[in-house]
């Protein structure tokens, strides 16, 4: 039983919340929904231990987990995935990545093995035991993350956005598992599907409010994605070739990318989709000559790739990473946007219009480390503008924001698509491309399977993302 009463929390002067009353009973699967920044990374912190043991944070009223109080120590029965879940990758290998933390447990070889076997053939990674964790794609290594935790025991699991980078297969199996555990589980998340399936769900919006989940369907709360599903976009169309692949091979461990062709029009819109692994990424990384492929090639402009120097490669094709902290350094906003102009000898200029582009020339001098990561997204976006390329790939640009964060950068997304630009998002979420995008590639196995206007290729997959991509 976790039991709050008038909880309060403030950072300095900011309050995130307060005068919160909430009982969660044993067993109960329990969800958190309503805009970033209103305090659910922060409550999840708060039953956990992590505020105030690790980060400070002034605290009023009282919670007790199981009778213990969280506010001394950090719970051991209690078990969390974080937000950020690759923070919390440490192992060699995926095996041992899952085998640490019961090593530390003390538990006896034979019960570790059994668990590791296990939860690798839940999560679908048991071929991959012997991998290193970052080679895997970033919905694997989300499986990863969550088999992990679940393999240590807790008698609570807390789930911070457990589904961000998962396919559509993959957060129905999640949801399915969550009710088949015997535990504790509370969950933070904007996915209205996954809060679907919750006993009770807590908004936290101006007043905190905890209502039955199944009444979710016929409410419309503040950061939570309506269910209504918007008509499909309007038919594909394109200009003249400006993207084109050709025979393109890539190995990478077991995994093996066959792309025999890809075009790709001037001024077009399209989404790239399919199941974990199935090469999205490798994709778009060899598409921007991040990586070098074994064989094949990518036509820019009707000339080989290969032929551009880095730097006017870079002004063609810009990819933006599913995690924008891979991309960001420089100790300001304004020394991160503009680091590219600079290298490339190009007018300071660019850097300031692309920050007033994204909305936020009013936090140049901030640490962008500092900033929510719906703005981190924002200020990677803001360094590849600066270098006006024609094509700019994103991928899974949404990943963790709330309705209105993802509503605020496909607004951004088409707005560059109407300016001119070229624009490939890879993403996971069907409702997205449904409303959005007008044309999809599906890839499988590393290969593309169908490629085709949204409302032929998704006419099979109905629902709000239930069904996978398989």
């Amino acid at each position: 039983m976790i039991r709050i009463a008038r909880l309060g929390l403030a950072f300095g002067e900011k309050k995130i919340f307060e005068d919160l009353d909430l009982e969660i009973e044993s067993g109960l699967c329990f969800g958190i929904g309503g805009c970033n920044g209103k305090g659910k990374t922060s409550l999840l912190y708060l039953i956990k231990g992590i505020i105030p043991n690790l980060i400070f944070g002034s605290i009023t009223g009282e919670i007790t987990v199981g009778g213990e109080s969280p506010r001394d120590r950090l719970l051991e029965t209690v078990g969390i995935m974080l937000d950020e879940f690759e923070e919390q990758v440490t192992g060699s290998t995926v095996e041992y990545e899952i085998g640490f933390p019961l090593e530390n447990q003390r538990l006896p070889g034979g019960e570790i093995e059994k668990r590791i076997n296990h939860w690798l053939s839940v999560f679908g990674l048991i071929d991959k035991r012997d991998q290193d964790p970052w080679t895997l794609s970033g919905g694997e290594l989300q499986r990863l993350v969550l088999a992990t935790v679940l393999a240590q025991g807790a008698e609570i699991l807390l789930l911070d956005e457990p589904t961000s980078n998962l396919d559509p297969k993959g957060r129905a199996e999640l949801r399915q598992l969550i009710k088949q555990i015997d535990k504790t589980v509370i969950i933070a998340d904007h996915d209205p599907g996954l809060l679907l399936g919750m006993d009770r769900i807590l908004h936290l919006g101006e007043r905190p409010t905890v209502i039955p989940a199944r009444e979710l369907e016929h409410l419309q709360l503040e950061g939570i994605r309506p269910f209504q599903q918007k008509r499909f976009p309007p038919q594909p169309t394109s200009g003249e070739t400006v993207l084109e692949v050709r025979g393109l091979r890539k190995k990478k461990g077991d995994f093996q990318l066959n792309i025999d062709h890809l075009k790709v029009g001037r001024g077009e819109l399209i989404a790239i989709t399919g199941m974990n692994g199935a090469g999205k990424t490798t994709l778009a990384r060899l598409l921007a000559g991040i990586d070098r492929p074994d064989s094949g090639r990518v036509m820019i402009d009707h000339q080989d790739g290969e032929s551009f120097s880095r730097s006017d490669r870079a002004r063609k094709i810009s990819y933006l990473d599913q995690n924008p902290d891979h991309q960001i350094f420089a100790p300001k906003v304004w020394d991160e946007v503009r680091f590219g102009v600079r290298n490339l000898g190009l007018d300071e200029e660019f850097a300031r219009l692309a920050l007033e582009t994204v909305g936020l020339s009013d936090r140049k001098d901030s640490d962008p480390f500092l900033l929510p990561k719906g703005d981190r997204q924002l200020v990677a976006l803001a360094s590849t503008l600066a270098l006006r390329p024609e094509i700019i790939i994103f991928d899974e640009p949404t990943t963790g924001l709330d309705f209105p964060g993802i509503q605020r950068i496909m607004d951004l997304i088409l707005r560059l698509n109407r300016e001119g630009h070229t624009i490939i998002i890879i993403t996971h979420a069907l409702w997205l491309i449904r409303w959005y995008i007008p044309r999809v590639v599906l890839m499988a196995s590393g290969r593309i399977v169908e490629d085709g206007p949204t409302d032929r290729v998704l006419s099979g997959y109905a629902g709000d993302d239930s069904q996978g991509l398989d």
